[in-house]
């Protein structure tokens, strides 16, 4: 009864073999919160700034194994808004988000991801391409990816040269599509550049939004 409870607040979550439990999605977001890193520090404030020029909805998500884990969002202003709470556990391979992790991870872990997969040969050809063009333009897209009606753009926060998070602008296609997103690229690689560098204490870019004698402080 009591895991069962820890269960339902996500501190546990169900597992292998039947009845069993591992550790929550809560857990990770706690050690995120108390984590002595400038993740968030690094990140809020251009997680904001994003998410005033696009008007969508900004989350940060990290990799646990082979799921991702949303660990910060800022929302929309809209009415109509994509939400991401705190704590979502989504699959590597589902949309922008999880890709952008995917691609950041080494060789043999994205082997053997795709392989237990099991997909066919022409769609395991087209992830292996998918991953290529993410490594080689720094960014991923996607419309409709695994819920119909959202879209999301993403890119890499990167501590020195690992990946740490994706960063990402999430909205509903009728107004956040594939055009609205390609114009957006810039804005979010910019971002992700600047908290990257901070996170990695390398001097970075001025942010437009903050004034000096702030950016300078950070």
């Amino acid at each position: 009864r009591l895991m069962r409870e820890l269960a339902q607040r996500r501190y546990l979550q169900g597992g292998q073999p039947a009845n069993g439990y591992a550790l929550g999605s809560r857990l990770l977001e706690l050690s995120y919160a108390a984590r002595p890193t400038n993740l968030f520090n690094s990140l809020v404030q251009e997680m904001e700034w994003l998410r005033d020029v696009t008007e969508e909805t900004v989350s940060l998500h990290v990799r646990s194994g082979e799921q991702r884990v949303c660990v910060c969002e800022i929302q929309s202003t809209q009415s109509v808004r994509r939400v991401v709470p705190v704590g979502l556990i989504v699959p590597l391979h589902f949309g922008a988000t999880g890709m952008v992790l995917l691609a950041g991870a080494s060789a043999p872990f994205v082997q053997g991801y795709i392989r237990r997969l099991n997909l066919d040969a022409t769609a395991e050809q087209r992830m292996h391409e998918q991953i290529r063009l993410i490594r080689e333009r720094g960014w991923a897209i996607a419309e409709d990816a695994w819920i119909a009606g959202l879209a999301g753009l993403a890119a890499p926060v990167r501590e020195g040269d690992t990946v740490v998070a994706s960063l990402v602008v999430s909205g509903p296609t009728f107004r956040w599509n594939c055009e609205r997103m390609r114009r957006s690229v810039d804005d979010l690689l910019a971002a992700a550049r600047r908290g990257s560098a901070r996170l990695s204490g390398r001097p970075a870019e001025r942010n437009p939004a903050m004034p000096d004698a702030l950016a300078s402080a950070i």
